[in-house]
């Protein structure tokens, strides 16, 4: 950590990814817990060599200047894992937070990326088909090379400060995978409320127009919508729509040839967490 700087005002854990696993839907929760103090907006992206690394390690400590001093302070920034798109994340980040406890939230390889092509398309962002996309952007698969990236982050951090979860476990029993979370982070398990729990966790149902994303980046806005679960219900209602259900088929010939692809990577994360990723339909 940088000489002057006060490691009580840093957070002590970060959501590092999976982009569309639910880490909203995760951040979101966690914000509601009296004991924890999430940043003022997800995805400071303070890590990121072209984020706001630059800004420097005060900017990044005053994204918590709302903290209470006694609640445990953590942000979420799904962008971290790629670390195929930027290696430097782990070491920046260990530089700053040594001890801070990892959050890693991975979804079945096949939907995640069925789920960021439908997000791309509808923002505009994607105007290939699906099988183009995911045969001539590897960032599509790179992305779900999950251990890969554990690897990455385990070069700096050890094995015990990084809980894997995944999003279908999130949807699954709520309750008891923010337990899980709960207990990796040291607070009081807190229960969801019904309402709460039925979420749409990776925000498959409803994607974000242009405007909720960029009432999002206002810091005030995203505090008030952490801080009540009516608001994000209400601004969820106003500024995001049914989500676009572009085709994602793919001929069993390219789907079988993706699935082997990634299914190395796949049985390395099985053996990493010490189980069979049943609810991935393994």
């Amino acid at each position: 950590m940088p000489e002057g700087e006060n490691q009580s005002s840093l957070p002590s854990f970060v959501v590092i990814g999976a982009v569309r696993a639910g880490t909203e839907t995760l951040n979101a929760w966690l914000s509601d817990h009296p004991d924890v103090c999430m940043s003022a907006r997800e995805g400071l992206d303070f890590f990121l060599e072209n984020g706001t690394w630059d800004m420097g390690v005060g900017w990044y400590a005053l994204r918590f200047g709302t903290c209470g001093w006694d609640q445990t302070r953590g942000e979420s920034s799904p962008a971290y894992a790629d670390t195929h798109i930027d290696p430097g994340v782990p070491k920046r980040m260990y530089s700053v937070i040594p001890d801070a406890k990892l959050i890693y939230l991975v979804r079945e390889p096949m939907e995640r990326m069925r789920s960021v092509f439908r997000q791309r398309v509808t923002d505009g962002s994607e105007t290939r088909n699906f099988a183009e996309a995911v045969t001539d952007d590897p960032d599509y698969r790179e992305t779900s090379r999950y251990i890969t990236h554990i690897g990455a982050f385990l070069k700096h951090f050890n094995k015990k400060q990084l809980l894997v979860i995944t999003s279908e476990q999130l949807a699954a029993d709520p309750q008891a995978t923010l337990g899980a979370v709960h207990s990796h982070l040291g607070v009081v398990r807190d229960e969801l409320s019904t309402d709460k729990a039925r979420r749409d966790v990776t925000a498959d149902q409803r994607l974000e127009s242009t405007i909720s994303r960029r009432l999002k980046a206002n810091p005030s806005y995203w505090r008030a919508l952490n801080r009540s679960w009516q608001l994000r219900s209400l601004h969820e209602r106003a500024f995001t729509r049914k989500g676009n259900f572009a085709s994602t088929r793919l001929t069993k010939e390219a789907d079988a040839d993706l699935r082997e692809d990634l299914e190395k990577d796949t049985q390395a994360l099985e053996v990493f967490i010490g189980r069979r990723l049943t609810e991935w339909g393994r």
